[in-house]
This record gives structure tokens, sequence and C-alpha cells, in this order.
């Protein structure tokens, strides 16, 4: 016969079903031995002798290991269907039980999912926005292989010229396909109003490559982008509801886009976009005809397997044999290969990753607050663990309920998590920076669905481990023979419960120094002398259209700039932009005579196109004079002239003057005389090419485009209509692209990414504090519970109030004081990893860590008021009563 599987003590300790396969092999060798038995006496009835009728008897029975076999094929699909049975019914009883208790403890159950789901919904929503920026395909066929494609010198990237592109499409081996779509600012005129719309000219392959069909009507071909071709258009899908009231007669109706009237050929399907663009998707679609002086925004799709390495090393090495001739940009000798990631910049990845490091710490305080409530819970159930023993319940049974009750737990805060996921989402969309414009269409995706489910389980299992052990870890016999509970948690669960306030403190220290450098850091940037005044100055960008003559172009800016000038309200206004937006310059900037030896070349710096009266208007103080020695800024001087920054004054001529000195911008520029030497300007939190040196060279009223900068004295909403009416009477066909801007709009939106990563991970760090204040409290009221006894017999032998804090207050000071040495660390290590994101305060700043230091030792003291002053009230004669 078979003999059992497992000793018997190990079977009752777990309580193992009886029906095993070691069970049903010792019936069958039963049930063949009662058979084999009656046949041979049988057979020795007959005549035989006992040994022959049992060699008899076992010869007509014929194999019975065959027989053993065929019954244990037979039961093993019966003992699967049993134990899968057994086992759900187990955790179907054990969730009843589990939804039971919780439903008789109410406030526990609420303090316990409101402390999950926030760890939980916090988690939910910064993967919610690492997964959008930084991990989701682009929502098209072959999103996930989807790049866009420049050329690039240094920290300049551009998109290739039409040359390029082409030999790109024609040569490029490392792509599927390549195509490209240019968006700008058309007026558009569909008969019923006229508007500036967003439009962008693409290629005939662009719906192709997207895997993206119009809605109805068809998509462009080769032939809409030959020149001379009929000029037609798609219009985009809420256009075509707006107006058109989603009818199919749109297809063939007639609409105007910059004076050229076009045939609707499609409606673009709602999916349709430009890859990499995060502004407004166009309205109207036209086919684009190529050329070589023009530039474009290029996208292609990676073969499988081919690196954006790889893939930027073949496009680099085409380039270099293409004839740039026709294009008259700046010159690029390498290609880039970005992926959406790639574009939001190393330094916004980083802190998006720092962010979520910090909503995971949050989790995990979280989590060791739960599993404070529920050793205390699990404690105060010593007597219900033990009866339940002595009835049949093994250690892995008793552990089992516990970790379904904190299955419960955690799936309640996963729900209640995903509505303060959705209310936390929608606040980091709605005060985003522009740097994370991407985020505007975030939402809860199915994979972060997913995630949410995956982070309840792990904190079931993180929070739940604990208490179950310590259910399946006491002996019947300890509380059912006395008539009281066991007096208190093992010393493990005590070191286990010291061990989680620790790594709360140390979690919460870590998160307050690094929230206070970026206070500080901010606090720093606010405090940044700019170089100019920039209260009230606003600039606003007018167009005139190409077809008019430069001359013409010239006369009606400047005919516009007086009537802006001439508004009530305005104090001036001339030519240039609010010193904060910057253009780039570059080149080898030269001074004449050469460099000196010991100054390594400048290759990029601002550019500001201004007319002379601008450094007076702004507030820049400046040496010397503006172009043509006029200071009254009303007239452009000659294109000879250029006013400096001090800084790049300095650099190029460290024992002399500036002024006068002639410098170049290139080798193949003509020489320049420098005029005047202005203030440095300052970008708050942004140094390195372009924004160390400032070049200013005179307005050039010939281009198509020129900022206005003025200065107001009333409130900037009050002047637009003014502004837009007289721009549009000195000539009708002149509009002001965008919105007008503002100096302390530009400031803002420079200050905008560090205040949002500061604000989130001061949140974060608040929410970390109060949870850890929480489980102190929490440790320190169980720990006065357990030693009332204790306490009443020190009052009753004449121990003092002192004495008594004394005794309460050492354990949570042993605990804080680890945990403080531990965060300070932590926040060490974390500090260094924020150091690119601080400006003008030290990683290792001490007035932060002793801030810090500070406010956790008061948040203790408060988290410990209430628990001494119970331990100071406790009755002697009820304390020596108590047990």
């Amino acid at each position: 016969m078979s003999e059992p599987l497992l000793p018997p003590r190990i079977r009752q300790l777990f309580r193992l079903p009886a029906d095993t396969a070691a069970r049903v092999a010792n019936d069958v060798d039963e049930e063949l031995a009662f058979h084999l038995e009656m046949r041979a006496k049988e057979l020795e009835a007959a005549g035989l002798s006992p040994i022959e009728a049992a060699a008899e008897a076992r010869r007509q029975f014929g194999d019975t290991a065959d027989v053993e076999r065929h019954a244990l094929d037979v039961f093993a699909p019966v003992q699967r269907r049993a134990r899968t049975r057994d086992i759900a019914l187990g955790w179907l009883h054990d969730l009843r039980i589990a939804t039971r208790q919780f439903r008789r403890a109410p406030l526990f159950s609420a303090i316990a999912v409101m402390t999950l789901a926030l760890g939980i919904g916090a988690n939910t929503a910064m993967f919610s926005v690492i997964h959008h920026l930084l991990l989701a395909p682009l929502p098209y066929v072959d999103g996930g292989r989807m790049t866009e494609l420049r050329m690039a010198t240094g920290m300049l990237n551009m998109q290739p010229d039409g040359a390029t592109f082409g030999a790109w499409r024609a040569r490029a081996r490392s792509f599927d396909d390549i195509t490209f779509a240019n968006g700008s600012q058309h007026v558009l005129d569909d008969g019923a109003e006229e508007s500036r719309v967003s439009a962008a000219e693409i290629a005939a392959n662009y719906f192709s490559f997207l895997g993206v069909h119009p809605a109805i009507g068809r998509a462009f071909t080769a032939d809409d982008g030959r020149v001379g071709a009929a000029p037609v258009a798609i219009i985009g899908y809420s256009l075509w509801r707006q107006r058109y009231a989603g009818s199919k007669d749109a297809v063939g109706q007639r609409i105007r886009v910059d004076s050229v009237t076009r045939t609707i050929v499609g409606v673009a399907s709602p999916r349709l976009g430009v890859p990499f663009d995060d502004g407004s998707d166009p309205v109207v679609w036209m086919p684009a005809t190529e050329s070589a002086a023009d530039t474009y925004f290029t996208i292609g799709k990676l073969r499988n397997g081919v690196s954006t390495a790889v893939a930027a090393a073949e496009l680099a090495s085409i380039s270099a044999t293409v004839d740039h001739s026709a294009y008259k940009g700046p010159k690029m000798t390498e290609a880039r290969v970005l992926r959406p990631q790639d574009l939001l910049g190393d330094k916004y990845q980083r802190a998006l990753l720092l962010l979520f490091g910090a909503v995971s710490a949050v989790l995990m305080i979280a989590c060791a607050n739960v599993a404070h409530l529920l050793l205390a819970r699990a404690w105060g159930r010593q007597r219900e663990f033990a009866i339940r023993g002595a009835l049949g319940a093994g250690r892995a049974r008793l552990a089992r309920l516990m970790l379904c009750e904190s299955v419960v737990l955690a799936v309640a805060g996963g729900i209640v998590g995903l509505l303060v996921a959705k209310g936390a989402l929608a606040l980091i969309v709605a005060y985003r920076p522009i740097q994370y414009e991407g985020l505007d269409h975030v939402r809860l995706e199915p994979a972060v669905l997913g995630w949410t489910l995956g982070i309840s389980l792990l904190s079931a299992i993180l929070f739940g481990f604990g208490p179950a052990l310590f259910a399946g870890g006491r002996r019947a016999s300890d509380l059912l023979k006395s008539g009281t509970r066991v007096s208190g948690l093992s010393g493990g669960a005590r070191r286990a419960r010291g061990g989680m306030i620790v790594v709360e403190v140390a979690l919460s220290v870590a998160l307050l120094v690094v929230a206070g450098l970026l206070v500080r850091s901010y606090d720093a940037l606010l405090h940044v002398p700019l170089g100019f005044d920039p209260q009230n100055l606003s600039a606003l960008r007018v167009s005139v259209p190409a077809s008019v003559p430069a001359p013409a172009r010239s006369a009606l800016l400047a005919d516009m700039l007086a009537g802006v000038r001439r508004i009530p309200g305005i104090n001036d206004a001339t030519f240039g932009g609010v010193p904060l937006e910057t253009g780039m310059l570059m080149g080898d900037i030269e001074p004449e005579g050469g460099r000196p030896a010991n100054v390594s070349p400048i290759r990029l710096t601002g550019l500001y196109a201004v007319q002379a009266g601008y450094f007076k208007l702004v507030g820049i103080p400046l040496r010397g004079s503006t172009f043509g020695g006029d200071t009254t800024g009303r007239t452009p001087g000659p294109t000879s002239e250029l006013v400096i920054s001090e800084s790049l004054a300095r650099r190029l001529w460290p024992n002399g003057d500036a002024v006068g000195s002639r410098m170049r911008l290139n080798p193949r520029s003509d020489w320049m005389t420098v005029v005047g030497v202005a203030a440095d300007l300052s970008y708050p939190g942004r140094t390195g090419e372009p924004y160390d040196f400032q070049v200013y060279e005179p307005a050039l009223t010939r281009f198509t485009t020129t900022e206005i900068v003025f200065r107001q004295r009333v409130p900037l909403e009050a002047l637009v209509p003014a502004i837009r009416k007289t721009v549009g009477a000195v000539y009708p066909g002149a509009t002001i692209v965008g919105d007008v801007r503002t100096a302390d709009g530009d400031l803002r939106e420079i200050l905008a990414a560090p205040r949002f990563a500061m604000t989130l991970l001061g949140v974060f760090a608040l929410i970390a504090l109060s949870l850890s204040a929480i489980g102190l409290y929490g440790v320190i009221s169980y720990a006065v519970g357990q030693r009332t006894h204790e306490i009443g017999v020190r009052v009753a032998l004449g121990a003092r109030p002192r004495d008594v804090r004394r005794l309460v207050a050492r354990e949570s000071g042993t605990l804080v004081g680890i945990g403080l040495l531990v965060g300070l660390c932590a926040a060490v290590a974390a500090s260094r990893a924020t150091q690119s994101y601080l400006f003008g305060v030290a990683p290792f700043d001490v007035v932060t860590y002793t801030a810090v230091s500070v406010l956790l030792g008061a948040v203790a003291l408060l988290a410990c008021y209430a628990p001494v002053r119970r331990a100071l009230r406790v009755d002697p004669i009820v304390a020596l009563a108590a047990d």
C-alpha cells in the first residue's frame, strides 16, 4: 500500500483535503486485495492449495498496477475539479467573512480605504501622465515606429529643406515610409464668415502613412500637388460638423483660403492629426507643392529592428550628398531621429520620473499605515483566531482569511483611488505647464486601469502579509487556557511595526527635503534680476501679406506703429519683442583682430531685431548709443551697426571697451560696428547658449511679419480691441498673429515647469507627512493601550507625570530619531538626483535640512500629544483591575 505523502502533524497543520492521490491509491490497493482474497477463497474451496489458489487468483485478475493507474487517471480530473471548487468556495467564504467584518467596523474600513485611495490614486494619476508622454505609441497604425526627422547642428534643430526631404524619401532604407505636414495659420472664408484658422499642407502619401481614411470623399493624390493643378482642400471633421451640419453635400463646395478658391474633395476623419505636434489640429488640409527652397515637418516610420541611431547616421550621410544651394537657411551637418519622448527632453522626463518616485513613496507609506491598522485589528481578534484554530482552521487558512480581507480593502481602495486619480489628473492637466502640453489629451486608458488593478493587488500583499503571519502564528492553547487575551503582539510584530514607522518617517523626510529644495529654488528664480522692466510690457506680431511689395510693406508697418502709439493708454511703442522671447543667431562670432586665444568660440547667441528706442522702452540700461546715434527711436539705423550685451563684450574684449570696435557674426558676414553695450538679460533657470549672450540688430520692416512692443498704463484687455482696429484701419489685409504676449506672461511660462514640479512634489510630501503622523499616532496609541497595566502600577507606586511622559515618549522618540537619520541619508541621495532642477540653492542646503528636521520633530510631538495625555489620565485602580 502507498504511504501518506505528508506526516499527520503537517497535514493537520495545513488541513489538507482527504481525497489525495495517495489516499485514492491506498483505497485501490485495499479494493484489489479484497477481490484477490475472495477469488483465492473460491479457488481454495474448489480443491486448490492456499498457495496455488492465491497464484491462480492473481493470474486470473491480471496486472493490478494497470488497474491502479487507470483508477488514478479516472480520479485525476475529478480531483482537480474538486480542488478548484474547494478553493473557489473557500475564497468566496472568506470574502463574505471579510465583507461582514468591515461592515461591523465602518470607521476602520473608511480610514483604511481612504488611506489606500490616496496612495493608489496619486500613483495612478502620475502613471497616466508617464504612460501618455513616455510609453504609449502614437494613436496611428504602427504609431510605435513613427519618428520625427530633423537636421541639426549642436543645440539647434531645424526641419530639413526640400532637397534633403526628397533625397531621404527616395534613398533612405531605414524607413518603411516618409511623409511631411507643414502647419501654419491661414485666412479661411467659407462663404458664411472669414476667420484665421490652423491649416496644414501635406504630402500625397500622408493619409496612407497614418493609416487614416477621410470620413467622406477622397484623399489627395500625387496630381493634386503638381504645379498648375486645380486647387483642392479637405476640411476638418469639426469644421464639417459646425458649418456644414455633417452634410455629405459639403464635398464639392468651394472655400477660399488666403484668397485662393479651393474645391472640397473630402472630410478628414476625427482621428486625423499631425503626429509630434501638440497644438490644435488643422481645420483645413491642402496638398503641398514641393520646393527645394522650403522646409518640411518630416515624419518617418522606422523599419522593424532599426534603431534611431542607425537611421540618423544614414540620413546624415544622404544629406551630405545633397545640393542645398536653393535653400538660404543655415547649413546643418547632423540628422536626428526623434521619438515622441525625445521631444519632451531629458530634463522633463527626469522630472516626471522624480514625481513618480514621490507618489510611489506615498503609496508605500499608505500601505504601512494600513498594515498598522490591520495589525492592531488582528491583535483585537486573537480569541477569534484561536477559536477558529481549535475548530480546525490551520495557520494557512487563517493567513488566507487575513489576506482575503487585505484584498477586499485593496480593491475598494483601488476603486475609490480611480476617482481620486480622475480628479488629480484633471488638476494636473488644468495646471500643466506648456512644456507638458501633450497632456491635453491624457485620460485613464485601459493600460492605466490594468496598472491600477496591479498596484491594488500588490498593495494587498504588502500590507496584508504581516497581519496574515500574525493571525496564522498564534497557538490556540495560549489563549483558550486563559479567559483573557494575550497581553500584546510578539516581539517580532512590534519590531515590524517599528520598522514600518521608521520607513514612513524616512520617506517623508526625503520627500520634504526635495520639496523644500525646489521651493527655495523657485524662490530664487522669482528674484532673478531680469535686466529689464517687465511691468505692463506687451508685444504683438503683425503680418502683412507677401503680395504687398517690400517698400509698401515698410510704410504700412510704420503707419501701424504710429497708430498704436496714439492709442489712449499706451505710453510708447516700437519695433521689437518681449526680451524673454529671444531669437537665435548661429555662427562663429569674431571680433576684428581675432578672438583672444583663451576664449572658446561662440556658436549660438540670442538675437533681437529692434528699433533704436527699444532699450529705453523696455528698460535695458545702455552704454554708448543706439543705432545711427539715435536714442529717440524715431528711425532705424543702418544695418552695419550692432548693440551687444555686457557679457559678450567682456568675452570678446576683455581688456578694452567694445563700443566703437568691429565684429562679424560669422566668417561670411560683413564687419559691423558695435555702437552700444546693453546690460545682460537673465532668463530664470536657463543658462548656456543661446541665453548667456545677446546681440541686437536694427529691425527691418521688409519681412511679412514684424513684432511691435509697447508699454501700457491700462489693463491689456481694454487695449486689444483698439489695437486690432488700428491695424485693420491701416491695411484690412493685415492680421495680428496669435495672442498679444506680455512679459509677465512669458515669465510665468518660463517658471511654469519648476512651479509645476514644486507644487506636485510639495503636495505629495505633505500627504506623506500626514500619513506618517497618523501612523506614528497609531503606534503610540497602541503602545499606551498595551502598557495600561504597567502605567497604572507606576502611578500607584508614585510615578510623576513627567516620568509617564518620558516612558511614553521614549519609544516614539527612538522611532522618529532613527527614521530622521535614515531619511536625511536618503535625502542626500535624492538631492543629488534633483541637482539639475535647482537654481540658486545647493543640493545640501543646511537651511532646508534643518527646517525639515524641525518640522518633523514638531509633527512627531503633535502625534504623541493625545496618547501622552491619555497615559496621564490612567486610573491606577482601573488599570490594575483590567487584567
